[in-house]
């Protein structure tokens, strides 16, 4: 098992907090305040540079921006919020680019099995499938389709299970 120091620790729990209020709020509300995810942000920041000194917080920043690369461009194919987007750069600031990469694709997988029920549910599946081909591929135009604007899925709860994952299994098997 690793050894595991101050800054770990420190930036796990502020994240895993941050991961559990996001889950809440977003499934209550259908957004992230920028006031929680920004002031995570600005946690993580600020405890790279407490614990590590200026490499540290240089490290965070980069962290924070490479973790929130793919979610920007889902962000701009109108395929993920923006609460989510800054909720990723907040978790690449407090755990780091591999954890928060690791963290982003569990996140991912959790949401992809969660859509796919829901809209298994609603029968909507199909329409959904041909969504995310247009997000693969180039459409000169696209409207929003207001059929499929009902069915957003709160992506926070699905980003605080990835946490809780990565978490445990960083901790038992690593």
């Amino acid at each position: 098992m690793s050894s595991v120091n101050a800054f770990q620790i420190a930036a796990e729990l502020s994240m895993l907090g941050l991961c559990a209020v996001a889950a809440v709020v977003d499934l209550r509300r259908t957004m992230i305040p920028n006031r929680l995810t920004l002031g995570a942000l600005a946690v993580g920041l600020l405890i790279a540079c407490l614990f590590g000194g200026w490499r540290a917080l240089g490290h965070a920043v980069i962290a924070a921006l490479v973790v929130m690369l793919v979610p920007v461009l889902l962000y701009y194919r109108n395929a993920m919020g923006g609460g989510d987007v800054k909720l990723f750069a907040a978790i690449g600031a407090l755990c780091g680019i591999a954890s928060g990469l690791h963290i982003q694709f569990l996140a991912f997988l959790f949401g992809a099995g969660c859509g796919v029920s829901i809209w298994v549910r609603k029968k909507t599946l199909q329409q959904h499938l041909k969504r995310a081909w247009q997000l693969c591929v180039p459409v000169k135009q696209r409207a929003p389709s207001e059929a499929l604007a009902d069915t957003c899925i709160p992506f926070a709860p699905c980003i605080f299970a990835a946490a809780v994952a990565h978490v445990l299994l960083e901790r038992f098997f690593a």
